[in-house]
């Protein structure tokens, strides 16, 4: 019987040694991708860095991926966006963001930059998201 228990407890903290506290590379993926939906293609997102926050709760990610561009840009405001890019959210819209990264130049469809971003990710229900 104390075999089996000790087996037991072996196995179970064996178990835990294997659980991260880091988010994986695909639900950093993941978390760019869905940032991006509809308004840019993703591909090639590498994790660079990344530091732990404090409890294992949160997480700072450095990463670099390539962003192609699927439409032309077009005049909304002050700015030209390809149109199913969104501007809801301000300064964290994804056409804000497509701003910095391509600076003033015209964006035209079939365009890819290489994107260098931190993001903070918080560990939900579902998972690691982006903040």
């Amino acid at each position: 019987m104390r075999n089996k228990t000790l087996v037991l407890m072996l196995c179970l903290g064996g178990s835990l040694l294997g659980c991260s506290s880091k988010p994986s590379n695909s639900e950093i993926s993941a978390g760019v991708t869905e940032f991006w939906k509809g308004c840019a293609k993703v591909s090639d997102v590498t994790k660079t860095n990344g530091i732990e926050g404090e409890g294992g709760k949160s997480y700072q990610v450095a990463l670099t991926y390539k962003l192609e561009i699927l439409e032309d840009g077009v005049m909304r405001g002050i700015f030209k966006f390809p149109p199913s890019c969104s501007l809801e959210g301000g300064e964290n819209s994804q056409g804000m963001a497509l701003k910095k990264i391509t600076g003033f130049e015209p964006i035209k469809k079939g365009d890819v930059y290489t994107v260098t971003s931190e993001r903070n990710m918080v560990k939900s229900e579902k998972g690691w998201i982006f903040q």
